[in-house]
C-alpha cells in the first residue's frame, strides 16, 4: 500500500492543464474539437516526468464510454444522451490527434476489435464495423439478448449473455451464457453455460477466453471448455491479465441469489499458474474497471464514487500503489507506460503516464 508520505505528494494535475490552440476536423459532418496539452508533452506526450500525469485530454461530441487501443489508434464508444437514442464510435490518430466519428445503429455498450473490425455491443445486439472506412458491416443477433461483454481471441469474438430472466427459468440469467461469433459467418456458432460465475468482464488469452462476474473466474477454451476456474465470494467486476496472472476488481461481496451484498474494496491477483493462488490487495475505495501493461495495473473506482485513478506496480513485492490526478475515470485503455482514462461527467478522454 503507498505511504501517507505518497498520497500527500500525488501531484494534482486536472487543474494544471492549460487549453491550447489545436486544430478543427470535420466528419461525417461532426465538428471534432481541438486537442488540449499539457505543458512540456513530447509528440506522443508519454513519458511525463513523473510517469503518472495527464498529459493530453482529447474532447469528443458526446460523453465517452468504452476506450480500445489499436496499433495508432484509440477507438472510443459515445453514449447517446438519449437512453432510446444511437451511440457513435469515435476513431483518434494517437500521434497526430485527427478525429473521426463514425454513426452506429445501437446504443454503444463495449467494443472488441479483431480480424481488421470493431465489433460493439449494445440493445442485445453486435455490430460489426470496418475499421477502416467506419462502415458497418454486420449486425449481429444471437439466440438469446447478448449482454455487454465482448473480446476478440485469435480465431474468433466472444460475447456474453444480457443479465435478463426467461420466463419460467426462475433466477437464471442469461449472463451464465456466454457465446462464439465465426467472424468469418458473422453468426454465433457455439453457445457455453459457464456455472461457475456469470459474464461481466472478458479478456482474450490467444484462443482461450478469460470470463469473471459474481463468484468466480474461469478461462474457457476456443471449444468451450474449462481450462482453469477459481471461485471467490463477491463479484469480479473487471478483469485484466499480465503473465502468469489474471487481476479482478472487487466492488462487493456476498453472491447475487439474495446474500448480504456489501461493498469492499478489494483488487485480486489470481495466479494461473500451479499452484493457484489468490492473492488480495486493499484499495482506498470500491473498484470498478482494471486495464494492465507492461507490470503496472491501473484501476478506476466503481460507478459513481468521486474518486481518482489508482496505480498498481505489479513489478514490486508488494505491489506499490499510488493514486493518480484529479480526474474520475470510467473505462480504462492502458498501454506500455500509462493509460487512457475516459472521464466521468465530462466528454473527455485523457492520456496518463
Amino acid at each position: 500500500m503507498a505511504s501517507s508520505a505518497k498520497r500527500r505528494t500525488a501531484r494534482s494535475v486536472g487543474a494544471q492543464i492549460p487549453l491550447m490552440l489545436g486544430f478543427v476536423l470535420f466528419a461525417n459532418g461532426a465538428i471534432v474539437p481541438p486537442v488540449w496539452h499539457a505543458p512540456g508533452a513530447g509528440s506522443s506526450g508519454c513519458p511525463s516526468s513523473s510517469g503518472q500525469e495527464v498529459v493530453r485530454r482529447i474532447r469528443l461530441p458526446g460523453k465517452a464510454g468504452f476506450p480500445l487501443l489499436t496499433n495508432r489508434k484509440l477507438w472510443v464508444t459515445i453514449q447517446s444522451p438519449n437512453p432510446w437514442g444511437h451511440g457513435r464510435l469515435a476513431s483518434i490518430d494517437r500521434k497526430a490527434g485527427r478525429t473521426r466519428i463514425f454513426p452506429l445503429p445501437v446504443a454503444t455498450s463495449r467494443l472488441a476489435y479483431g480480424f481488421g473490425s470493431l465489433w460493439v455491443s449494445g440493445d442485445g445486439k453486435v455490430v460489426r464495423v470496418n475499421a477502416r472506412s467506419g462502415r458497418v458491416m454486420s449486425v449481429i443477433r444471437g439466440p438469446r439478448m447478448f449482454g455487454p461483454a465482448i473480446a476478440a481471441t485469435s480465431d474468433a469474438v466472444w460475447v456474453g449473455g444480457a443479465d435478463i430472466y426467461p420466463r419460467g427459468q426462475g433466477n437464471t440469467t442469461l449472463m451464465h451464457w456466454i457465446y462464439k461469433i465465426n467472424p468469418r459467418r458473422n453468426a454465433v456458432v457455439r453457445q457455453v453455460h459457464v456455472s461457475q460465475t456469470t459474464a461481466l468482464d472478458f479478456a482474450s488469452d490467444g484462443k482461450s477466453l478469460w470470463v469473471t462476474g459474481w463468484e468466480g473466474v474461469v478461462k474457457v477454451s476456443a471449444s468451450g471448455r474449462v481450462l482453469f476456474q477459481q471461485r471467490f465470494d463477491g463479484v469480479g467486476w473487471s478483469i485484466a491479465r499480465t503473465p502468469g496472472a489474471v487481476w479482478v476488481t472487487q466492488p462487493f461481496s456476498g453472491n447475487r441469489r439474495g446474500a448480504p451484498q456489501r461493498p469492499v474494496r478489494r483488487l485480486l491477483r489470481i495466479a494461473t499458474s500451479a499452484p493457484s493462488r489468490v492473492t488480495r490487495i486493499p484499495l482506498d475505495v470500491p473498484p470498478g474497471d482494471v486495464s494492465a501493461a507492461a507490470g503496472i495495473v491501473w484501476v478506476g473506482p466503481f460507478v459513481g464514487m468521486n474518486a481518482g485513478l489508482t496505480r498498481v506496480d505489479v513489478t514490486q513485492t508488494p505491489p506499490d500503489l499510488t493514486p493518480v490526478g484529479d480526474l474520475i475515470p470510467t473505462r480504462l485503455a492502458a498501454f506500455p507506460g500509462g493509460t487512457w482514462a475516459a472521464e466521468r461527467d465530462t466528454h473527455m478522454i485523457s492520456e496518463i503516464c
